[in-house]
């Protein structure tokens, strides 16, 4: 009755949305994980603002170089907790090992709340805020906000990604203190569909193909194309929830998923299927690279800067799933599909010849089949990774 009376106050108080979505999750996840994990959590969450803080601080001195500085810090800093976090995954000594060579780190004290907090997803915001706030001129929230951006309950465990400058422009749009009924509706459909997917469609899959018993075991090809389908009613049915509470606070929360198995290429499935992943990667990894690598190779070379861009992306999809060569060749291959899908297109798809209605048509019914086959192919070579992913 506390914690209800808590939040029902934080929701009629006039105070900007990111701050009070921040008292908000931290309530909630405090309830959830205990006090003791969130106190860690935020303390790293006060760590990183600190460091973004002392890049901004430079920046308005004029100090660039410093600056900079503080900005690739805040990133390496970042990504060698999430290399440490994944390794540990692959491997419970990494801690001990860890401990051995730096005596005076907490890892003990860490690693156990950053899995609490499904840190996969937490760095990816993280990658995003450093950028944002130090090479995007974004302004740097507050401490409580900040942490209500990179830890938010709903989005915390399989995702979506949601994004820093979109989590900022929430406070430039004044909230209403009542929501509609079009809204509440809004967010009951949406929680309601994820819940059917969730405990309706993705357990039926589940139950009909592996049994009662709920365990799910890949051992042939075809078994992968049913998993991907169980995975994808399970993974849009958290997305969907995580929607309809984000809209329930007024917190952005982006889609993840548009009807990926209507795809006709693996090109477009990737623009369907983990939709926030696919924006991250484009935002954060292929456009920069892509501009540094035409500068250097030259607009002659463009289309090799291209396919190097698409391979280096999908390669450091695969790695986020897991540190396995498995998932690194798995995100090449995929990478490599789509430059040949690229080739295809830019070369025989272009004459108005297969351009006609008949061409759309086939490619409408056979386009579905063939990601199908594609995608359960690929996957079928990490099924035994899967279900550490």
């Amino acid at each position: 009755m506390a914690f209800l009376a808590y939040l029902l106050l934080l929701i009629k108080l006039p105070l900007r949305l990111s701050f009070k979505f921040g008292l908000i999750n931290t309530g909630i996840l405090t309830v959830l994980l205990g006090w003791k994990t969130i106190v860690v959590a935020l303390s790293l969450a006060f760590f990183l603002w600190s460091i973004l803080a002392i890049a901004l601080y430079f920046r308005n001195q004029k100090k660039v170089a410093i600056s900079i500085s503080a900005g690739v810090s805040s990133l390496l800093l970042v990504s060698l907790i999430f290399i440490f976090y994944k390794l540990n995954m692959e491997n419970n000594d990494t801690i001990a090992g860890l401990i051995k060579i730096m005596p005076w780190a907490p890892a003990k004290l860490v690693f156990p709340v950053l899995a609490s907090l499904s840190f996969s997803y937490v760095f990816l915001r993280c990658i995003d805020l450093c950028r944002s706030v130090v090479w995007g001129g974004a302004k740097l929230l507050d401490p409580v906000s900040l942490f209500g951006y990179i830890t938010p309950f709903h989005m915390l465990a399989a995702g979506p990604i949601n994004f820093y400058e979109q989590h900022v422009q929430a406070d430039e749009k004044p909230s209403t203190a009542r929501p509609r009924f079009g809204q509440l509706l809004s967010v009951a459909n949406e929680i309601t569909t994820g819940l059917f997917y969730k405990f309706v469609l993705a357990e039926g899959i589940k139950i009909y193909v592996w049994g009662m018993d709920g365990t799910v075991q890949i051992n042939s090809w075809l078994d992968t194309g049913f998993f991907f389908v169980y995975l994808f009613f399970d993974f849009a049915g958290y997305s969907k929830v995580a929607l309809g509470l984000g809209r329930l606070y007024g917190v952005r929360t982006p889609e993840n998923f548009s009807s990926p198995f209507l795809s006709c290429s693996m090109t477009e499935f990737w623009t369907r299927w983990h939709m926030s992943l696919g924006i991250f990667i484009r935002n954060n990894v292929f456009f920069p690279l892509q501009v540094q690598l035409v500068r250097r190779m030259g607009i002659k070379r463009s289309f090799l800067a291209n396919v190097l861009t698409l391979m280096v992306s999908f390669g450091m999809v695969g790695l986020w799933h897991r540190l396995t060569w498995e998932f690194l060749v798995w995100g090449l291959a995929n990478g490599g599909v789509l430059a040949i899908e690229k080739v295809v297109r830019d070369k025989y798809l272009q004459d108005p010849v297969n351009q006609n209605r008949i061409f759309k048509a086939g490619t409408r019914v056979l386009g579905p089949a063939y990601v199908f086959i594609i995608y359960t192919t690929t996957a079928y070579f990490v099924k035994d990774g899967i279900f550490m992913v």
